[in-house]
């Protein structure tokens, strides 16, 4: 069975043609020559590849998130992925032991710090059209709905991650299916980046239906925490008035607590606690109010973030 990529005999072309041909590059020249099978696929030599092998996959396998996207960020400039740089410094140095961790690029600074936090769904809009990847890696896709800008500049200081606007088209949204990391219950964190284009309007940043969360700027300028369709929990004690950036967030831990921060800073009023559900519905984002301006790096997670974390994550924003 042929398994060629590209024109059949072009430069072009990569892998077998059944058990006869394999097309290659090799120092930049195309090459071809006929399939062998070595006499003794298992030498003490051959062995020892496929263990150091092994041995390096098992070693990335067991990384934390946060040292994945390091090396993932670290193999940009590389045509690499994050995993094959890892495995070439795993085989090359330090006599088997795991490599340590590169610094990341000013560039990527926000996006570790946000993945060290274990998000249970993370967009980044900077998706140049279509549905919004999922960053944190749980595969909760948000489906684009109706006609948002793309392309535009983004929230984060020094990183060239665009963003999405909106016109205030409540047809104009994305929808994550529910799913079972998505699905957070009482205890959740929403943060994000949030541009206004008007004041006055009521404004969804993201919301679960069925007695979910709804997180929004309401039409008085304020933020506010809703359980949907039945309470309000908090507002904030300040506006969000004009057209410049901010970063806002969301934090309820069970019957605890629930805080509104804006710009890193604790802008809760009085709380009236209602249990937020985990419902079978989509998570939505521009949804219901729709939005007017741009949206960018919306991350959700199924822990109650720190007053302390949410201020780290709004200095890295702002290159601070």
């Amino acid at each position: 069975m042929a398994k060629v990529k590209g024109p059949l005999f072009s430069v072009d072309a990569w892998g077998n043609f059944g058990n006869m041909l394999v097309f290659q590059r090799r120092r930049r020249q195309a090459v071809v020559y006929p399939y062998t099978v070595p006499a003794n696929p298992n030498t003490g030599s051959q062995q020892g590849v496929r263990a150091s092998f092994a041995g390096a996959t098992s070693s990335w396998n067991v990384l934390p998130p946060a040292s994945k996207v390091l090396w993932w960020a670290k193999a940009q400039g590389a045509r690499l992925s994050g995993y094959n740089m890892y495995v070439q410094n795993y085989l090359l140095g330090l006599l088997g032991e795991p490599p340590e961790p590169p610094e990341p690029p000013v560039e990527a600074e926000y996006l570790v710090a946000v993945m060290a936090l274990n998000p249970v769904a993370y967009w980044r809009m900077g998706e140049a059209s279509g549905n919004l990847v999922d960053s944190s890696g749980n595969g909760n896709t948000a489906v684009a709905y109706g006609t948002a800008a793309y392309g535009v500049a983004g929230a984060i200081s020094g990183d060239s991650d665009k963003a999405v606007s909106f016109d205030g088209d409540i047809g104009d949204n994305f929808k994550a299916v529910n799913s079972g990391s998505i699905n957070t219950g009482d205890v959740f964190s929403i943060v994000a980046w949030v541009k206004k284009s008007a004041d006055g309007y009521y404004m969804n940043i993201a919301e679960h239906g069925g007695g979910g969360y709804f997180f929004r700027i309401l039409g008085s300028n304020y933020l506010a925490l809703h359980k949907r369709d039945t309470a309000d929990i908090v507002f904030s004690t300040v506006v969000i008035t004009g057209t410049d950036w901010h970063m806002v967030a969301a934090v309820k831990n069970g019957a605890t607590s629930a805080k509104l921060y804006i710009d890193g800073v604790d802008r809760s009023d009085t709380v009236t606690d209602a249990t937020i559900l985990a419902t079978g519905s989509p998570v939505g984002i521009a949804t219901v109010d729709g939005w007017r301006g741009t949206l960018d790096e919306i991350a959700i997670f199924a822990t109650a973030l720190s007053g302390a974390e949410i201020l780290a994550l709004y200095e890295l924003g702002m290159g601070s």
